[in-house]
């Protein structure tokens, strides 16, 4: 069993540092120039000259690459350039509301399938012995599609606001 852990956990490795070059990569396949969305459109050359270099953008790709997962390694994911915060703060507040949905999420799928398996148990119907997480993934998938048309109504509302 150890063994098979220690398998998984070396094969989660490469997989995890493929997962960030294409994010990285992706972040660089972006139309625009970072450094241009900063500084007001009258800024001079050396004012963007300054921030490339303030921000290591005037360094190689593969350099900034490693940089950058060497601080992510340590916990340092660096500054939004959008809220000027800690990246990790706005990332554990998203999370924290994340964790709090889901567990209100699961705390639902339970009493439903708690429900549903005391209404069906007295009764020797097919189909009465499905698997449990049969049942979750049914609940999880009709709570999806409940969300999708939530927001695709909600997209709509906004779009018309404008």
């Amino acid at each position: 069993m150890w063994a098979y852990t220690a398998q998984r956990i070396l094969y989660a490795v490469p997989i995890a540092l493929g997962v960030t070059v294409v994010c990285f990569a992706l972040v660089y396949l972006a139309p625009g120039d970072p450094v241009q969305m900063l500084l007001p459109p009258d800024a001079s050359q050396a004012d963007v000259e300054f921030l490339k270099k303030l921000y290591g953008f005037d360094q190689p790709i593969p350099i900034q690459y490693f940089k950058w997962l060497m601080r992510a390694a340590t916990g340092d994911l660096g500054m939004s350039l959008q809220t000027s915060r800690p990246v990790f703060d706005e990332v554990s507040r998203a999370l924290s509301n994340t964790i709090v949905i889901t567990l209100l999420q699961l705390i639902f799928y339970f009493l439903a399938l708690a429900g549903w398996l005391t209404r069906t148990s007295n009764r020797r119907l097919p189909g009465t012995y499905v698997p449990f997480y049969f049942c979750v993934m049914n609940l999880a998938a009709l709570r999806g599609l409940w969300r999708f048309a939530a927001n695709t109504q909600t997209t709509q509302w906004r779009k018309a606001e404008r």
